[in-house]
């Protein structure tokens, strides 16, 4: 029987059993998460970070064979030999006995990788094969590894050491997420944001999987939830949490009107007091009724809003870069604001 390949330690950290009490090889139903099955029975509908790419490969655990969607190879350019280490990036265990990261690849998998990168070689770069590339996979603190489980297990280990750890739990979901494994991604991001109400990544994240299923209520409930918790996080670089945010107005702007106006746009009242910060609410009140263009698909456009609700974050963006006090805000809006700030000074 075809197995889930689920990690039995995934599930031992999630739901805090103890390991004997889980199944060598669980099922999808051991996940926790609201998400999780819905995501599961509709992950033909999500995305695909990157192209499938199947070869058969042995087991060396179990000796049985199987097809798996390996994904891109990647080979680092400065190793000695260029099939040496080629690191894959789909997330795959063994369906027999859900053991990973002890393959026996066939000679076809490296004869591929050369043919790949002879191509683009000849054609300097504008192949369109795309199934191999140079590069390297790095996780968030510089660890590199050669299969996606394998990464995987590294961070299961810094879990264990500081299971309450969100922004972890948030990097295994992005982990799952681009190896091809929604339903992995789902439960991890839920679990963060159990842990910390300021998850933004998470909060995003879980939005687009849901997005891409048509779930649009449920997405847009957690692209507005990362925009209440925008000011007080502090794990990406201002610039990038501004994409984020204005990649999540962008498709709250589309759900708002394709449910006709029904589903909010931009957060509640409800959902902006949720912060319980005052100084956060006073901002976003005073802010909130800028003269803005949108258009829909064109990701600067939402920019001045976003930049309302990072809040004082918004300050780390370099100021010629910033948009919230630029011409698309009506003249007297803009000299009151410039007024207050120079008071404060």
């Amino acid at each position: 029987m075809v197995k889930a390949q689920i990690n039995p330690k995934l599930v031992e950290l999630l739901t805090h059993k103890e390991r004997t009490a889980i199944p060598d090889s669980p099922t999808t139903s051991w996940l926790p998460g609201k998400y999780v099955m819905m995501i599961y029975k509709s992950k033909d509908q999500v995305n695909r970070n990157f192209p499938e790419n199947h070869f058969m490969l042995t087991c060396k655990s179990c000796g049985r064979k199987g097809k798996y969607n390996v994904g891109i190879m990647l080979i680092d350019p400065n190793a000695e030999k260029i099939t040496e280490n080629i690191q894959t990036t789909g997330y795959f265990r063994c369906k027999h006995c859900n053991n990973a990261g002890n393959w026996e690849f066939p000679q076809e998998f490296f004869m591929r990788a050369i043919a790949s990168l002879l191509a683009k070689s000849i054609d300097m770069g504008s192949s369109s094969d795309n199934i191999c590339e140079f590069g390297k996979n790095q996780l968030y603190d510089g660890s590199s590894h050669t299969f996606i489980s394998d990464g995987e297990e590294h961070l299961l280990s810094q879990l264990e050491q500081d299971p309450l750890n969100s922004f972890i739990w948030n990097r295994l979901g992005n982990l799952y997420d681009k190896g091809g494994r929604p339903e992995l991604a789902a439960s991890a991001f839920e679990h963060s944001l159990a842990l910390d109400f300021f998850q933004v990544e998470s909060y995003y994240s879980l939005g687009v999987l849901l997005f891409q299923i048509g779930e649009l209520e449920e997405a847009a409930l957690h692209f507005r939830k990362a925009l209440v918790a925008a000011a007080k996080y502090d794990k990406l670089s201002a610039v990038v949490l501004r994409d984020c945010l204005s990649d999540s107005l962008d498709k709250l702007f589309y759900i708002h009107f394709h449910s006709e106006k029904e589903i909010p746009f931009v957060p509640t009242k409800k959902e902006i007091e949720s912060i319980r910060d005052q100084e956060i609410l006073n901002y976003i009140d005073q802010q909130l009724d800028l003269d803005v263009e949108i258009i829909p698909g064109n990701l600067q456009s939402f920019y001045p809003i976003a930049e309302i609700f990072m809040g004082k974050m918004a300050h780390r963006i370099p100021k010629r870069e910033r948009t919230w006090e630029k011409p698309n805000v009506s003249k007297s809006k803009k000299v009151k604001k410039r007024h207050k700030r120079t008071r404060k000074k």
